[in-house]
């Protein structure tokens, strides 16, 4: 995909099947629609997981590619991170069948 439409334009196409992704998951009233949500954001992550080194590495100058390269992952991995912390706050705050109606 990116080789045929783009690295850049391959990044904002991701965004679409994100923003549906987690339209699904916000209003899923099913565990089957949470479920195809969760898939559908899988798919743009990984297109998003693979474009962005790629545009990173064939845009940044050389003096700094190996630190962009590195504070993408970094990002990632913070990211990552607060979701975790987020989602331990929110379990704490309130059971899980409230968040997930498939649950109750």
């Amino acid at each position: 995909l990116a080789d045929s439409i783009g690295r850049r334009l391959t990044i904002a196409a991701a965004a679409l099947p994100w923003i549906l992704a987690w339209s699904a998951i916000a209003f899923g009233r099913t565990f089957a629609e949470v479920l195809a949500g969760r898939l559908l954001s899988g798919v743009a992550v990984g297109v998003a997981s693979m474009a962005v080194p790629l545009y990173i590495s064939e845009t940044a100058p050389t003096s700094i590619r190996g630190a962009l390269g590195a504070v993408n992952q970094l990002a990632v991995t913070l990211g990552i991170f607060a979701v975790y912390l987020l989602g331990g706050l929110l379990q704490s705050q309130q059971p899980t069948n409230l968040m997930c109606p498939a649950s109750t």
